[in-house]
């Protein structure tokens, strides 16, 4: 065992949107940050969820499982993290392919310096029950990692995986004084596909209101004015690392 002195990382905290709960994280470490990097390089979606879910779990010091949240709670507990770590502001690295009036492109190299702290959050639902028929009432959840993956794993198409995923997010169905809250992943997704297009739209309504993570900024390349204006939402746009992307 190792004689060398124990580091101190800075910490803080963050209250989730979809949750509501305050979680305290601290900064990664240059290891994890590392891991990170390397799986955002070599463009997995697979790799770089494990190991932000994997940071997750231990920068929140094991208070919180990414697998039980959802995705705006994830962009949160993520975007403290990295101003804990990086502090507040990133730089973004762009490349204006713009073409010029001579017809060749600009090419010119833009850097643009990103505060996380004006990442802005949407409201959520007023209210997650959904009357979709006179009679039936659904208790709905914003789904989580974990519904996600497995309404994934076990379909064939995106559509199947949409319903799931809506069928999944059924926290109780109530009908007059009955309320159902026990029954199987393949009872409950049966039952959701014997819905009609009206109440399937209505439940669709209610998954459109989940908070996102927006941060909208504007572009003006130095060398051909070009304009352009960026919209950031999901995770990997708010790496910490320079991220070159192309402008056109």
């Amino acid at each position: 065992m190792s004689n060398l002195p124990l580091t101190v990382m800075p910490s803080s905290t963050v209250e989730l949107p979809v949750l509501g709960k305050t979680i305290r994280v601290r900064a990664m470490t240059i290891r994890e940050e590392k891991n990170l990097l390397t799986a955002k390089d070599a463009g997995n979606t697979e790799d770089i969820e494990f190991c932000v879910s994997e940071l997750i779990k231990e920068c929140s010091y094991n208070k919180v499982s990414p697998d039980e949240l959802t995705e705006p709670d994830i962009i949160a507990l993520f975007l403290k993290i990295v101003e804990l770590s990086k502090g507040p502001c990133v730089t973004h690295t762009y490349i204006c392919h713009n073409k010029t009036d001579e017809g060749k492109e600009c090419l010119n190299r833009i850097n643009v310096t990103v505060d996380l702290r004006n990442v802005k959050f949407s409201d959520c639902a007023k209210t997650n029950l959904v009357k979709i028929q006179d009679n039936i009432t659904l208790e709905l959840v914003y789904p989580t990692n974990e519904i996600f993956k497995k309404a994934a794993e076990s379909s064939k198409t995106e559509i199947e995986t949409q319903l799931k995923v809506y069928a999944y997010s059924v926290k109780s169905i109530m009908q007059g004084d009955d309320i159902y809250t026990e029954y199987t992943d393949a009872e409950i997704y049966d039952w959701f596909l014997g819905l009609n297009e009206d109440s399937l739209k209505k439940v669709a309504d209610f998954f459109n209101t989940i908070p996102k993570a927006t941060l909208t900024y504007d572009i003006v390349c130095p060398k051909c004015g070009y304009k352009e204006t960026i919209t950031l939402t999901r995770i990997s746009d708010f790496f910490t690392q320079d991220t070159q992307e192309t402008l056109s």
